[in-house]
Parts: structure tokens; C-alpha cells; sequence
């Protein structure tokens, strides 16, 4: 990390991290953590939740990211998202194929709720 901001950060906002110690110590909550919210770091007026999520039989992993408009979800909400259980990894591969599925965030739920608290 050091050597790719060799001159510094660039900041797309002052709620960004904005030194590289800053950066180091984010990315280490992360890492611990296993997910990331963004408090409209990147853009005003825009928050975001991202995790990986893997299949431990296959051992495939993608990226899952939620974006969402801050004036309608309130920080709580965005971390109780973020922080929602999910199942353990199997003890084996076979019990990986024959369980089903955790079911998915409903961002439609997510937005008819924020929708309708905010007289939309």
C-alpha cells in the first residue's frame, strides 16, 4: 500500500480515509470485520455495504455490494445489514451441495420500507 500511494492519498472526500494510516487501519476493520460500509465517502448523498461471500465447496468467492441513498437508511440500519447472519461453513463438501441456499437480501424490501418512511 505504501508503494502505490508513494505520494499520498487522494481523497474523493473529506469522510474518506485521508492518510495512509488512516487507510491501513480501515482496511485491517475490514479484514476483521469481514464486510465494509462506505458513509458517503465516495459520493455525497451515497452509502454502500460490501462483503465477500463464498461457497466453501467450491471455494468460489464474489463480491455482494448494496448501495443505498443516505437520506432514506440511517446508519443503524446500514449496519444491521451489514452485520445480518449468515450460515457457518459446513463441516464438509457434501453438506455444502445439500443445503440450501441463505436466502438473499431483499433490496426491494429495503426500499419499500425506506420508500414509505420517507413519504415516497
Amino acid at each position: 500500500m505504501a508503494a502505490l500511494h508513494a505520494e499520498g492519498l487522494d481523497p474523493p472526500s473529506p469522510r474518506a480515509p485521508q492518510t495512509l494510516a488512516e487507510l491501513l487501519e480501515r482496511l485491517a476493520r475490514v479484514r476483521r470485520e469481514r464486510f465494509a460500509i462506505s458513509e458517503e465517502e465516495a459520493l455525497r448523498g451515497v452509502c454502500g455495504i460490501a462483503a465477500a461471500v463464498g461457497d466453501p465447496a467450491t471455494g468460489e468467492a464474489v463480491a455482494l455490494g448494496i448501495v443505498c441513498p443516505a437520506a432514506t437508511t440511517e446508519a443503524g440500519e446500514r449496519a444491521a445489514i451489514a452485520r445480518a447472519p449468515t450460515p457457518g461453513p459446513p463441516a464438509t463438501a457434501e453438506a455444502a451441495r445439500s443445503r440450501p441456499s441463505p436466502t438473499p437480501l431483499s433490496c426491494s424490501a429495503i426500499a419499500t420500507r425506506t420508500s414509505s418512511r420517507a413519504g415516497g
